[in-house]
């Protein structure tokens, strides 16, 4: 959030316009409206996950026809940001639109791979673990972006402290213990979901680095590499030999879930893109902690795993970490 007041000269008292002080209402405004997108993105994600959970279908199935609607979304998207750049003045080529600028374009298909990476076994935790655990476990991701960002990034954005990151870890240990001391299902979805954080970490240092590159471009190649590469050469490979079985005779009756969650996944990550465009990124990061608890209420509610103490303590972990690494000084 910009700073607009105008200091004196002999540095005492600051002395605003009214133009200033117009223009922070106008701030403020924005940075509420931003911090209450960032709130209904982390809503629509929870929901999210737990309509990947009772969908029926493998993973890989449900990324393809995700992929493909939003990568049509996405392309639509690139493009009316193109037409807006051109009304400006601000020619670009439809190459660097849809797959950005040459120099960080490299970067830019890491990301995708990174992605693609983190959403598949996002949704594999999913078929494994409860809800709230996988949250819980998955949100240790700022603290694997505090170390990546302490050795890829310069020392301005440069946010570690090993304190936190034990602490993150003490959470992801708390929730693990009981299933670990006897290994399950449930054990290896949040092995899943530690690994994701870990993937997500390294993804966020990556935006870091190609900060030119607009969203839409980014969501364009995330949507054409998830759709046209990785999760087909996927379904080959996980389904060699077994072809007759890779897609469920009822799988049509699925697919309008799907598109549900590929449309509010898309509607969540504009929200929380615009959101943090316009709020304080430290206020914003820690309201994104509520989807923990979030989470654990509908799992709750609607999936009929139960909430343990050792399920609430680790959280409470995992929540503080994120929150004091989100208010650490670069």
């Amino acid at each position: 959030m910009s700073d607009s007041t105008v200091f004196s000269v002999d540095g005492e008292s600051p002395c605003q316009s009214p133009l200033v002080g117009e223009a922070d209402a106008i701030d403020k405004k924005n940075s509420r409206i931003g911090l209450l997108c960032i709130f209904f993105a982390c809503v629509i994600f929870g929901l999210v996950a737990l309509l990947v959970q009772l969908i029926d279908v493998q993973p890989l199935l449900m990324l393809q026809v995700r992929g493909s609607i939003q990568w049509c979304l996405a392309l639509v998207c690139s493009m009316m940001a193109n037409r807006n750049s051109q009304a400006a003045g601000r020619r670009a080529r439809i190459a660097e639109q849809l797959f950005g600028p040459r120099s960080v374009r490299h970067l830019i298909l890491a990301r995708g791979v990174l992605y693609w990476m983190f959403m598949a076994l996002w949704w594999a935790a999913l078929e494994l673990a409860s809800v709230g655990e996988a949250t819980s476990v998955v949100y240790c991701s700022p603290v694997f972006t505090a170390l990546f960002a302490f050795y890829l990034l310069p020392k301005r954005d440069q946010r570690f402290s090993r304190s936190v990151m034990c602490l993150g870890l003490a959470g992801v240990f708390v929730i693990a213990s009981p299933t670990f001391v006897k290994f399950s299902k449930s054990s290896l979805g949040q092995l899943l979901a530690l690994v994701d954080a870990a993937v997500a970490g390294l993804m966020s240092v990556l935006v870091g680095l190609s900060r030119e590159c607009h969203w839409t471009t980014a969501e364009h190649v995330n949507a054409f590499l998830s759709s046209f590469f990785l999760t087909p050469l996927a379904l080959l490979i996980t389904n060699y030999g077994r072809w007759g079985e890779a897609i469920p005779a009822d799988f049509a009756s699925h697919i309008p879930w799907i598109c549900l969650v590929a449309a509010l996944e898309f509607i969540a990550l504009a929200l929380q893109t615009f959101g943090f465009q316009r709020a304080d990124v430290t206020r914003g990061s820690i309201l994104t902690m509520i989807e923990v608890p979030w989470s654990f209420l509908l799992q709750v509610l609607f999936t009929g795993y139960p909430l343990s103490t050792v399920d609430i303590c680790g959280g409470l972990l995992i929540v503080v970490a994120g929150i004091t690494n989100s208010i650490l000084k670069p």
